[in-house]
């Protein structure tokens, strides 16, 4: 029987941050009781959250525009 692989919307990518920012993010994700990932995360919701407030809701089309560039 073969296993099918679960799908998962989620990625993993290296990013690259200096040592006193990463270290003022741990600062902050121990205050709010998060992982430095989940911290992370959050930073971004946050950010397009206002990205979409200021400049309108970023549609599956728009994605699909960008992907094409």
């Amino acid at each position: 029987m073969q296993l099918k692989k679960k799908r998962t919307d989620n990625l993993a990518f290296t990013l690259r941050v200096n040592r006193e920012s990463v270290e003022k993010l741990d600062y902050i994700a121990e205050a709010n009781g998060r992982s430095r990932n989940s911290e992370i995360n959050q930073a971004i919701k946050q950010h397009i959250l206002r990205f979409e407030k200021e400049r309108g809701k970023i549609s599956q089309e728009d994605l699909e525009d960008s992907r094409s560039i």
